[in-house]
């Protein structure tokens, strides 16, 4: 018997500031600007790139903002900016910038409560009755990468449709922050999992359809990719 995808509504009454309290992101904000400077000041370093949602060459320079152009797809109008950093400094800024760390120590531990009780048993269950209406019951493993919110561990093992929890590459070691048997390995061990999770990933990607593409080899037949 087949099953059907149903769409999936949840809401908790989440107000923006209780994730992201104005000091914090004031503060975030202001490193952010900082950080660009020092890590992507240099033009002759950036790239010219394509509509990394279509393809297409066709473009015209609509804004500038904190120096960087931002253009218009002349095909799906999306807008996106070129020049840009490469995927290569782009990996080096998450991984080394002052604003990334302030992103993880404080965005992620001073607002825990708030993001367990607003957003992370939200995605569980939505995660986790997908899986259970659609996904391959072979394969019941679960595994979120670069993991800032340990506590999605606790609320998909309260779900109880995965036997194995893994944390991919985490930004916050999960074992400090969560109870849940879950466990830590690396973006090339992963493979044959029923579910995977990317929470605020897709969009500080270099080619966000290179992205998805590389996760395939990750995921079992039938697997899932939950993404925000």
């Amino acid at each position: 018997m087949s099953r059907r995808m149903k769409r999936v509504v949840v809401s908790s009454g989440l107000q923006e500031a209780e994730i992201r309290p104005p000091a914090l992101l004031s503060e975030f904000k202001r490193l952010s600007l900082q950080d660009a400077v020092a890590f992507f000041g240099d033009p002759a370093q950036l790239v010219e790139t394509p509509c990394p949602a279509c393809g297409a060459d066709a473009r015209e320079a609509v804004f500038k903002k904190h120096e960087f152009l931002y253009n218009q797809c002349g095909d799906c109008e999306s807008v996106y900016v070129s020049p840009r950093p490469t995927d290569t400094a782009l990996e080096h800024y998450y991984a080394h910038s002052r604003a990334s760390r302030f992103r993880v120590d404080h965005y992620s531990r001073d607002t825990a409560k708030a993001r367990r009780y607003h957003l992370l048993a939200s995605h569980a269950n939505w995660m986790g009755q997908i899986y259970d209406e659609a996904g391959n019951r072979d394969a019941p493993v679960y595994a979120d990468l670069n993991s800032y919110s340990p506590q999605i561990f606790d609320e998909m093992h309260a779900v109880g449709v995965f036997d194995t929890l893994l944390s991919v590459d985490p930004l916050l070691p999960p074992e400090q922050e969560s109870s849940a048997p879950v466990r830590t390995i690396a973006r090339a061990e992963l493979r044959d999992a029923g579910a995977v999770s990317a929470f605020e990933k897709i969009e500080h990607q270099f080619s966000p359809f290179d992205y998805v593409q590389r996760l395939r080899g990750a995921l079992a037949p039938g697997g899932l990719f939950f993404f925000t």
